[in-house]
């Protein structure tokens, strides 16, 4: 029978502190490649550790072809090690092809995920942190370390990130840092770019509370849902025309600053589009805090030309609406600045005798899987 062989490479030069215990393999669903053909009832898995030869490891029975995944617990400190897989299926009947080779190779489509504990939490008092991002720092080969990822954290829980960029993880060195750092002015659509394409309310009888003025520069003004002479009645909705397609991660609302709550949006639901025609399933349904003061609404990255809101409750149980301000903020957040905005890599070598000293607070770990 044919064979499906899974090659995966693993090899990090870490700091001796950096240690990880397993390796996920997964793999495409052997049966739906073979269908009829197939009558493997086991995988057999095969390790090579530091360019040995492959021994076998696990035997996973597979008697109703779902088996995908295995996790190998089995190995060492990744920082001192490499390790690559072969996956070969078998059955009883016809017996197993052995793996395509007696030593480790390097291969394509190899990543690294890193993973730090969150930086919010370590603070003794967490509204003194005003981190945005973070900076991810990589040095190859003892080359000097460059920023390869800036990743966006205004919802501060950001924990985690995949390299996808590396090379051949057998024959590289590579070594990172972490870095967080914070800039007065975030990044956004922005507002000259923005029309409103939809609302179903707007107050003008009794002054001007267009919904406009909720994507203006201005807090002192604000959109506010029809009450003269007629209250119109929930749920309320908003559409905005950012005029091309940005990559959304956040909504900042910012409800009415001229003390009155009247219209504060607890309930709503998010949409993000290229075609207002099609808005699909919802990016994020929630409640917002019952306050006043702006709250951030972070949102799995999403590209769109058009942006929807749908206000479903308001804070006391009333039928308005009302909004200061809404501020879609977008990926590539910041430009960080280092020194007095960014704290500086530590140094500016990776070997394998000189890793970079990571700051203590991310507690930094590697887990190749």
């Amino acid at each position: 029978m044919d064979i499906k062989v899974i090659i995966i490479l693993l090899s990090l030069f870490l700091p001796s502190t950096l240690h990880a215990t397993s390796v996920l393999i997964g793999w495409t669903n052997y049966h739906t490649v073979n269908l009829s053909n197939d009558l493997h009832t086991f995988f057999n898995l095969y390790r090579s550790t530091n360019g040995q030869a492959f021994i076998n490891i696990a035997t996973i029975q597979d008697p109703v072809f779902t088996v995908t995944s295995y996790t190998d617990s089995s190995t060492g400190d990744f920082s001192l090690n490499f390790y690559c897989y072969q996956l070969t299926a078998g059955s009883l009947l016809y017996g197993e092809s052995p793996p395509s080779s007696t030593a480790c190779t390097p291969g394509a489509g190899n990543f690294v995920n890193l993973a730090w504990d969150n930086y919010h939490s370590l603070y003794p008092n967490p509204s003194d942190d005003m981190h945005h991002y973070f900076n991810i720092y990589r040095s190859a080969n003892g080359g000097v370390f460059t920023s390869i990822a800036i990743i966006q954290d205004l919802s501060q829980i950001i924990n985690s990130y995949t390299d996808n960029t590396v090379g051949a993880l057998s024959n590289n060195i590579y070594c990172y840092q972490i870095t967080a750092g914070t800039d007065a002015v975030p990044v956004s659509v922005p507002k000259g770019s923005q029309t409103i394409r939809f609302v179903d309310s707007e107050e003008t009888a009794t002054g001007d509370f267009r919904a406009v003025l909720s994507i203006d520069t201005l807090l002192s003004t604000f959109w506010h849902t029809r009450f003269s002479p007629v209250v119109d009645p929930l749920p309320h909705e908003i559409q905005i025309d950012n005029s091309i397609a940005y990559n959304i991660t956040s909504l900042v609302y910012t409800p009415r600053t001229d003390g009155s709550i009247n219209g504060t949006i607890l309930g709503y639901i998010l949409y993000i589009s290229n075609d207002p025609s099609n808005w699909g399933t919802p990016v994020v349904t929630g409640n917002f805090s019952v306050s006043t003061l702006p709250q951030t609404v972070p949102i799995a990255l999403k590209s769109g030309r058009y942006f929807r809101l749908i206000a479903t409750s308001e804070i006391n149980g009333n039928p308005w609406t009302s909004a200061s301000d809404f501020l879609l903020g977008i990926d590539n957040l910041y430009t960080p600045v280092p020194g007095a905005l960014e704290s500086l890599v530590s140094n500016t070598t990776c070997t394998t005798l000189q890793n970079p000293t990571i700051p203590s607070a991310f507690n930094l770990r590697i887990t190749p899987q």
